[in-house]
């Protein structure tokens, strides 16, 4: 730290008087209250998460389940979807915001069976073959996004 003597008139040098420290920075007011609603706000989305909004797939042909999910920011409706073992699963994935999003699907062993990305106002079908019983995780994997809670699964049976 800098400091240096002074006299009690303020004059450099002297054996008497007081020492001067550099004068302190304070945190403005609008970068505590930033600070405060940055914390806030990973504190709500981490400690509430998501709410659960569930789905089912619905029969549009032979062998064939499909289900609607949009995309939304740092979610997905419906987050848990239910549909039948042995079928093709076609998952219609509208982004309704205005950032890119990813769906990402894993198989119950953690393998990719699909990755897709899809741009703000964008939409893509991810198909795939349920063949057993199980849960496949479905997450974005934009930075962070999961942890805000983008993510959700699907249960076959």
């Amino acid at each position: 730290m800098n400091q240096e003597i002074v006299d009690q008139h303020g004059v450099p040098g002297g054996d008497e008087g007081r020492v001067r420290r550099p004068p302190r920075r304070r945190a403005t007011r609008i970068q505590m209250r930033g600070l405060a609603l940055g914390v806030a706000s990973l504190l709500v989305a981490g400690c509430l998460g998501v709410p659960v909004r569930e789905g089912r797939g619905r029969s549009v042909g032979p062998g064939v389940e499909e289900v609607n999910v949009e995309a939304v920011s740092f979610g997905f409706v419906p987050n848990q979807i239910r549909v039948r073992a042995g079928r093709e699963v076609r998952l219609r994935v509208r982004n309704t915001s205005f950032v890119k999003h990813n769906f990402t699907l894993l198989s119950p062993d953690g393998k990719v069976v699909k990755e897709v990305d899809i741009e703000g106002g964008g939409a893509a079908v991810v198909s795939f073959r349920a063949p057993s019983a199980g849960r496949y995780t479905i997450y974005c994997d934009r930075f962070l996004h999961r942890k805000m809670g983008m993510e959700g699964f699907i249960e076959v049976r």
